[in-house]
C-alpha cells in the first residue's frame, strides 16, 4: 500500500497561436480565431492526496482527492469588439477545482482462459467554479436577472469516465487494446456579451488498436479511432430550454503501420 500527499505549483503558458494576433480558421465546426497578445500565463496550486493498494503485481486499486487553484485561467470567448463573430481568448481572475477519483486495474487470470486480459478504468468527479467578470455579469443579468455571479470553469467537465480492456500474449507476439472514454457537459464558449454561454454535451469515444510481431524485427500495427462516430453537440440554454449552437461529426480514423527494429 502507498499513501501519498503532495503540493506543487505549476504554470501553463499560452501557445504561439493563442498569442499571435492574426486570423485563422478551423474548418471543422469553428469560427475565425484571433489570438490575444495580452494573455497572461496561468499559475496553478495543486494539492493531491492518494491512497494506492496493489492487489497483485500489475493490479491496482486507488482513491484520490485533489484541490487546484488557478490564477489567470484562460477562457475561450467571442471578441466583443469585432464586427463579425470572431473567437479569441482571455484571462479570468481565478478558478478553483475540487475532485475525487477512483481507479482500478485488474488481471482476469482468476478465469483460466482469460489470463491474458486486463481490465481497468477510472472515474473522476469534479466540482469547479469561477467568479464571473463584473462587466459580463451586468450584461447577462439584463437577459437573466437571476444569473449567478459564479459558474463552472471553462473546459472542466463535472465527471470523467475512462475504461479499457487489454490483451497481451507474449508467446504469440500479439497485443491489443479497446478503450472508451466520456466526460460530462462542459463549458465550451464564454459569451461575454450577455447572451447564454455554450456547453459541449457528453460524447463517448471508442478506440481500438492491435499489433503483431512478425519475427524478431517486424511489427505490424492497426488502429481505429472514434469507432462510435458520436456527434459533437454544442448547446446553449435559454429559460432552461436547450438550443443547438453547433452539431457535427468528424468520422472514423484508420491507420496501419509497419515498424522494423534496428539493433
Amino acid at each position: 500500500m502507498n499513501l501519498r500527499f503532495s503540493y506543487n505549483r505549476t504554470l501553463a503558458r499560452p501557445s504561439f497561436r493563442e498569442l499571435a494576433p492574426y486570423a485563422s480558421l478551423n474548418f471543422v465546426g469553428d469560427f475565425v480565431f484571433i489570438g490575444n497578445a495580452d494573455l497572461k500565463r496561468t499559475l496553478i496550486d495543486n494539492f493531491d492526496f492518494r491512497y494506492e493498494y496493489f492487489i497483485n503485481p500489475g493490479e491496482l486499486l486507488s482513491f484520490s482527492a485533489f484541490f487546484k487553484r488557478f490564477i489567470n485561467p484562460i477562457e475561450r470567448t467571442f471578441n466583443t469588439e469585432a464586427a463579425n463573430p470572431e473567437l479569441t481568448l482571455r484571462n479570468a481572475d481565478e478558478a478553483q477545482v475540487i475532485g475525487l477519483e477512483v481507479e482500478i486495474r485488474k488481471n482476469l487470470g482468476f478465469i483460466s482462459w482469460m489470463k491474458n486480459l486486463t481490465i481497468g478504468g477510472n472515474f473522476t468527479y469534479v466540482k469547479s467554479h469561477v467568479t464571473v467578470d463584473p462587466k459580463e455579469l451586468s450584461l447577462k443579468r439584463e437577459f437573466d436577472p437571476g444569473f449567478s455571479n459564479k459558474r463552472v470553469m471553462f473546459g472542466q467537465a463535472p465527471y470523467i469516465v475512462n475504461a479499457y480492456l487489454n490483451y497481451s500474449n507474449d508467446s504469440l507476439g500479439l497485443s491489443s487494446n479497446l478503450s472508451y472514454n466520456i466526460s460530462g457537459e462542459k463549458l465550451y464558449l464564454v459569451n461575454a456579451v450577455g447572451i447564454p454561454d455554450v456547453y459541449e454535451q457528453p460524447r463517448g469515444q471508442l478506440d481500438f488498436n492491435i499489433s503483431k510481431n512478425l519475427g524478431e524485427k517486424f511489427t505490424v500495427k492497426f488502429s481505429v479511432k472514434n469507432l462510435l462516430d458520436a456527434q459533437y453537440n454544442q448547446t446553449y440554454y435559454y429559460r432552461d430550454t436547450p438550443y443547438i449552437f453547433e452539431n457535427y461529426s468528424r468520422g472514423r480514423f484508420y491507420s496501419i503501420g509497419v515498424s522494423y527494429l534496428i539493433d
